[in-house]
This record gives structure tokens, sequence and C-alpha cells, in this order.
């Protein structure tokens, strides 16, 4: 932010987002809540409106005037989403009132489920994948105190794709394959800089280091 504060070609940063499920060593392995690119610092001075449920956002000169795509500069950096992790006591709460508003079940969830079981079942074995990277250091305390830890070699897991889970599937593949050019936010955003270390030093389109 510091580096970026005065440089008038930048008015956003992206950084990865890097969504976990139910315990700290399980991530999604799906778009848009696995590894997207989000936008999540804007400079003030500017008229910023979010596009495409604030995963990009467009630049306008004034209110109402027409404007244009974002200009950002990836990061490098991930945003840690801990998306679903409770504890056992909340997952059961949560669960209870969720079976309250989705009578008759829900296309994932056909009927009410245990605890444990709903997060074998809220995504299938396809969308998840273990993490082994850290975490920061005010996180530790929590995750040494959570009880629940998902196996992810467990025959409890759902596997059968629903149609919407099958198209987002291929989706996920098409995004692996091309990147960023085809993943979510990329109407509203012009990456013009990156810091990623597979991408070596930080580059301008125009070649400028």
């Amino acid at each position: 932010m510091t580096r970026y504060r005065a440089d008038d070609r930048v008015e956003g940063l992206v950084m990865q987002r890097v969504s976990f499920y139910g315990d700290y060593e399980t991530i999604l392995n799906m778009h848009p809540l696995r590894c997207e690119l989000a936008c999540r610092v804007v400079k003030p001075h500017r008229f910023v409106l979010s596009r495409g449920d604030a995963l990009g956002f467009t630049v306008h000169p004034k209110y109402k005037e027409k404007g244009h795509r974002i200009c950002v500069v990836d990061t490098g950096l991930d945003l840690f989403h801990y998306l679903d992790i409770r504890s056992p006591a909340k997952s059961k709460a949560f669960i209870e009132e969720k079976s309250k508003l989705w009578i008759g079940g829900s296309e994932r969830n056909p009927k009410p489920l245990e605890m444990h079981d709903y997060y074998y079942n809220q995504f299938p074995r396809q969308f998840v994948m273990a993490y082994r990277g850290g975490h920061p250091a005010p996180m530790q305390p929590r995750i040494a105190a959570h009880q629940t830890r998902l196996d992810l070699i467990s025959p409890r897991w759902r596997t059968k794709l629903t149609a919407a889970e099958r198209k987002l599937l291929l989706r996920t593949k098409l995004i692996d394959l091309f990147g960023w050019r085809v993943g979510p936010g990329r109407s509203s955003r012009t990456i013009v800089g990156s810091h990623r270390r597979d991408q070596g030093a930080f580059t301008r389109p125009d070649g400028e280091s």
C-alpha cells in the first residue's frame, strides 16, 4: 500500500483468496471459493463501484459518469477466508437453524444431517483438498482449540455431483488451465503488475520493471 500510494497508474491491490472448510487443514478446491484473485484494497479518493459480487471494481471520474476497469497490482499475497469452521456446539446450532429454513431439504442437503455429516455432504469430495501451509499467528490459539478434523479419505464424503456442481467443476478446470483470464472478476479489473513469485520480478505490460 505504501509503495503504490502515490502511483496513479495503480488504483487497487488484489490478493489470492484461500477458503478453509470444516477445519484449518482443508480448503475448498473450486472457483470462485478457491484461489480467486480478489480486489480488497482500493484508493479512497476515487469513486469506486463494486462489480461481480465485489470481486472487482470500476472507477468513475465523477458520480454516474462512465468509468473504466480498476487498474490493480497482484500482490502475490494470500487472503485467508475462514469460510465454514465452527465448534461442535455452534455447528449443531447452525445446522438446526438451517434445517428450519430449508423445509424438506435442499439440493445439497436433501434431509437434516447430523453435525459431522454436514461437512461431508455440503460439498462433494471433488471440491476439497488438503492444506499444508501455515496460518497467521493470532489464529494459533483458535486452531489449537478446534476439535473437528475432516478425513479426506473417509467414505462418508458425498461424491455424486448435482448438475450445477458438474458445471462448476468444468469451470474450475478451465480456470486452472487458462488462469485469471477466465476467472471471476476478470471483466472489471485490469492487472497492470504482479508480485507473484512464479512470475519473477514485478513487471508492467509495457516492459518497465
